[in-house]
């Protein structure tokens, strides 16, 4: 079970506020919520507009009018040490790359039936790390695949927006 830890006091105030953690599923409020990953020393802190749902506890999803997938935004939150090499075929194509972010980054641009954009390095409080944009090839039959997957964020009409930190 995570806290809620105590952050130092507004400017206009002199009342210390309790950041909660995020709730494990439903509709949230705005507001700013703590979010455990593992391999990470302290929470992330983030800040949400209203509209959102939790999904299951380091998990946010949004619809989209303009999109017709459910939670057609969707922002997870955790550490990924593996990446399947071939996009259209998980099983048996699992490679470790360990917790660096640079060796997911380029995991993921190495996997095939995709296509990534040169990461850039970012900074995220005192994470550094980096961003790029992952999708399925526009040539991939998308019905086709699903046919052979449970389950996968990608689509050959909508970017994976990526953010991928060193958590060292």
């Amino acid at each position: 079970m995570t806290e809620a830890r105590t952050v130092p006091p507004l400017p206009e105030s002199r009342d210390p506020r309790t950041v909660p953690p995020l709730p494990k599923s439903g509709d949230i409020d705005a507001g700013t919520y703590l979010v455990p990953v593992d391999g990470y020393k302290e929470p992330f802190e983030i800040t949400v507009p209203g509209g959102w749902s939790a999904l299951d506890g380091n998990s946010l999803g949004k619809d989209d009018p303009d999109h017709p997938a459910e939670w057609a935004v969707h922002l997870t939150l955790g550490s990924a040490f593996y990446v399947s090499m071939d996009a259209c075929n998980w099983r048996g194509a699992l490679a470790d790359v360990g917790p660096a972010d640079w060796a997911f980054t380029r995991a993921m641009a190495a996997q095939s039936s995709t296509a990534s954009t040169p990461p850039v390095k970012i900074m995220v409080g005192d994470y550094p790390g980096f961003e790029f944009d992952h999708s399925v090839e526009g040539d991939v039959d998308i019905p086709a695949w699903r046919q052979r997957q449970v389950l996968h964020p990608l689509r050959n009409d909508v970017p994976l927006h990526t953010l991928v930190l060193d958590s060292e």
